[in-house]
């Protein structure tokens, strides 16, 4: 046999073997690549020859904001269950390239007001959280990064969490300012679970006047619950959307006290800012946080929420 048979001899043989694997599913899942900024995200959506999702676990937060094209404006996405965001040690890593990481308490050391992990590292599942106890808190590792523009008069912001209250207790899911604390300008912004069971958003503005929204949808106690708050500044006003799980609530031409200045203290998460006020109660839980620069709508909120009910927290209502 001449070597050019030969070759197309093997180019045959290889070809029938590749066809064979394919249809009888030889082949490994593949892995498809989603690139959109302002990362490029490794998305686990492998599907079978009948396009049935045969991937083996559940996407990350940042897989999940990216299939559902939620990435403009994404600053921050944090992640409990995902060994990109929470590999172990002290900091909860962001995901976003360019954001602020979180360290757990006041700086990246271990000390005794670092939230506790709990579950596995990397499982991807809704048993993989932070615990508070009381005098925990996360702080980010930088300023400048995109929170002083979310109190301005031309401000927008969006911050999506999954949240465990223990009790009718106030819990701050973000705050760059010494919100609870009166009689000094604190510039900045808070997104709470309040005492009273309700959430709301908080502004203060250059010359210590506050505005915080009123809201009437009960906050669950002792269970997980989907919490994100939406807010668009123009001309004077703001529009405002707050979610728990798939209720909304809407405020249309809010008059609020905007600011210029910097924020007042470093974003905080489980706290006021820099821990000046505000400490989780005992046993709240957070485990996923995503904040963007922009306004989601209410449409892309209950996307979101419906995305996290089918990765992770399938008891959600």
């Amino acid at each position: 046999m001449g070597s050019g048979e030969r070759l197309r001899t093997t180019l045959l043989v290889s070809f029938l073997l590749s066809s064979c694997k394919q249809l009888w599913g030889l082949d490994a899942p593949s892995r498809a690549r989603v690139d959109a900024s302002p990362d490029a995200v490794l998305i686990d959506a492998a599907t079978d020859s009948s396009g049935a999702d045969v991937r083996t676990e559940p996407l990350s937060f940042q897989e999940m904001i990216f299939e559902l094209g939620l990435s403009s404006g994404l600053l921050v996405v944090l992640d409990a269950g995902d060994l990109s965001s929470y590999p172990g040690g002290v900091t909860w890593l962001n995901t976003v390239t360019g954001g602020p990481n979180f360290d757990r308490g006041a700086d990246a050391a271990a000390g005794t007001d670092d939230p506790t992990f709990v579950g596995t590292v990397g499982a991807r599942t809704s048993s993989e959280y932070f615990n508070f106890d009381g005098d925990d808190w996360f702080q980010a590792s930088a300023t400048g990064w995109g929170d002083q523009g979310f109190y301005t008069s031309s401000g927008a912001v969006t911050i999506a969490a999954m949240v465990f209250s223990p009790s009718a207790a106030v819990f701050r899911i973000f705050s760059n300012c010494r919100c609870s604390t009166g009689g000094i300008t604190t510039t900045g912004a808070a997104y709470s679970r309040l005492a009273s069971g309700f959430t709301a958003w908080y502004q203060e503005g250059d010359t210590n006047t506050g505005y915080s929204t009123t809201g009437t949808i009960q906050y669950p106690v002792n269970e997980w619950a989907f919490s994100a708050v939406s807010v668009s500044a123009v001309g004077g006003t703001s529009d405002i959307i707050e979610a728990t799980n798939r209720a909304f609530e809407t405020y249309a031409d809010e008059t609020e006290n905007y600011g210029t200045n910097a924020p007042d203290r470093r974003a905080a998460i489980g706290a006021d800012g820099e821990a000046s006020g505000g400490l989780a109660a005992d046993n709240s839980r957070i485990a996923l946080v995503a904040i963007w620069s922009r306004a989601l709508s209410q449409a892309e909120l209950g996307l979101l929420y419906d995305k996290i009910k089918l990765e992770r927290y399938t008891t959600l209502p």
